[in-house]
């Protein structure tokens, strides 16, 4: 059957390519895979497309290129070892943002699969893992460099990365031992902020598969809160005996919080909707209003934007696209960036929220201030 359809037109052979490797591989049918990729001719455009659903067909069964080679008969062997023209064609098909983005990733599969071309394809694909990047596409290039084992590379961006890809750098990590241990030696010596980790997420780590990830996270991320904010929080314990003035509050919330929240009527919606809060108690709120930066929601960490044209903007990353982001500013308005805009996105590590609200705040205001929110939100809920 494979012999007559190699025979057959290239147009009506290139949309049965992926499903004929699914079966020639899965049945260990070497010879029918050596003939599929080796229709048309050296250099022909169905030729670098047959390749192409090999390796994609490979990667759907967990195999690696290298690893396939070693197992089946010579005469695949030979037909297996990639060109240099072939690298560049898959090369050329994941940079063109012109492409639908499957197909782009689909070439991804190909890249860091040749021992030869190995450290050029890494290099390729870290090249591309910015801002100016879809998401889609740029999550395939965190898979693929994770499936790599390189860790270290795709956390050097951490700091470039939108939330969403890096939740994808959090969860390719956490997939192997080697990945978890080595995200959170960044995190212990500080190259990554313990506030940019998710709470889930490091809940994930501390209860990981891996004795030695479980160890790691619990000694990491229990040295991650800050002491000078925690002698801060202890300085007010004092306010846990105090009795709150509903109205003191609300001005207390006019006048400390309104730029960023709203509640009851006062204020922007830039911040967490407190009237969300699953944690009213006053210790958790003393907390979250003392030491900001203890737990943030990765929708809420600020990020620093640079445009081209040299003007600078910072807010929090409300939407993507596959060519824009949709950032939230502090005003509470909202702005939509293209991609091709934007010469620098860093993320800050930070919430917007900034620390040393005790300045402003004597016990009792605090006590005041916790009141209103406490009574606020649970009115707001009410039916």
């Amino acid at each position: 059957v494979i012999e007559t359809i190699a025979r057959a037109d290239t147009k009506i052979i290139k949309p049965m390519l992926d499903s004929l490797f699914a079966i020639t591989i899965a049945t260990g049918n070497d010879s029918g895979t050596e003939k599929l990729l080796t229709i048309g001719k050296p250099g022909d455009g169905i030729r670098n497309d047959a390749y192409l659903s090999m390796v994609a067909a490979l990667d759907r069964y967990n195999l690696d290129l290298a690893s396939y080679a070693k197992k089946v008969s010579p005469e695949l062997r030979k037909a297996l070892e990639p060109t240099k023209d072939l690298i560049h064609y898959a090369r050329a098909k994941v940079k063109d943002s012109s492409r639908n983005p499957q197909n782009r990733i689909a070439a991804m599969a190909l890249l860091g699969g040749a021992p030869a071309f190995l450290e050029e394809d890494v290099g390729f694909l870290l090249s591309l893992l910015s801002h100016r990047t879809s998401p889609d596409v740029a999550k395939a290039l965190v898979r693929r460099l994770a499936k790599l084992g390189r860790f270290k590379e795709i956390l050097k961006h951490w700091l470039e990365v939108s939330p969403s890809l890096r939740a994808t750098i959090i969860g390719q990590c956490m997939a192997s031992e080697k990945g978890s241990l080595f995200f959170l030696d960044q995190v212990a010596n500080g190259k990554i902020a313990f506030a940019s980790v998710d709470a889930s997420s490091r809940n994930q780590f501390r209860s990981h598969r891996n004795d030695s990830v479980r160890k790691k996270s619990d000694e990491v991320f229990s040295k991650g809160i800050n002491a000078d904010r925690q002698a801060v929080i202890k300085s007010f314990d004092g306010i846990l005996g105090l009795k709150g003035d509903l109205q003191a509050g609300r001005e207390h919330f006019k006048t400390l919080c309104s730029a960023c929240h709203k509640l009851d009527g006062i204020g922007i919606s830039f911040g967490p909707d407190l009237t969300a809060l699953s944690d009213k108690s006053t210790p958790s709120m003393l907390t979250a209003i003392l030491d900001p930066n203890r737990a943030v929601e990765d929708k809420f960490l600020l990020y620093a934007v640079t445009l081209n044209d040299g003007t600078a903007t910072a807010g929090m990353i409300q939407r993507e696209s596959g060519n824009a982001i949709t950032l939230q500013i502090m005003d509470g308005s909202t702005e939509q960036l293209l991609r091709t805009q934007i010469k620098g996105l860093q993320n800050t590590g930070r919430s917007a929220m900034p620390e040393g609200l005790e300045a402003a705040l004597k016990p009792q205001m605090l006590a005041d201030l916790i009141t209103f929110i406490q009574t606020s939100t649970s009115a707001e809920k009410q039916p």
